[in-house]
């Protein structure tokens, strides 16, 4: 049996936002303060300072691989889930980068317009044109 057999599994995340949450649940699951997470972290030779924890999981955007990695630790983690977390991660940002951004959408065609005369006005309103 390992240290974190029953964790959040984070296969099935799409979205930095769905990744954060899992990250939550995952201290939720450890059952550590971030007094505990850092002192932990430590204990392993990483640096994860209270604060940037929960900025981490206060915020909506992929966090850094290294911070992941401390932190899943942290949490009582074995290495493969520590790579789980880490490969999903690496996915939801190279998806990210290929995903094009909603960019200024191109103007649609305009509605069939009213007849012009020469000179470029409307038709309509030339008298007895409409």
């Amino acid at each position: 049996m390992s240290d974190d057999e029953g964790s959040p599994d984070p296969y099935g995340i799409r979205n930095a936002g769905e990744l954060i949450a899992a990250l939550r649940a995952l201290k939720d699951w450890s059952g550590l303060t971030y007094r505990e997470l850092t002192v932990r972290a430590e204990a392993a030779g990483d640096v994860l300072p209270r604060s940037t924890v929960a900025n981490m999981l206060a915020r909506a955007t992929l966090p850094r691989e290294e911070l992941v990695a401390a932190y899943v630790r942290a949490c009582g983690c074995g290495p493969g889930t520590v790579e789980s977390w880490l490969k999903v991660r690496k996915e939801l940002s190279t998806r990210s980068l290929r995903e094009p951004r909603p960019a200024a959408q191109a103007t649609p065609p305009p509605a069939a317009a009213a007849p012009r005369t020469a000179a470029g006005s409307p038709a309509a309103a030339l008298p007895g044109t409409g």
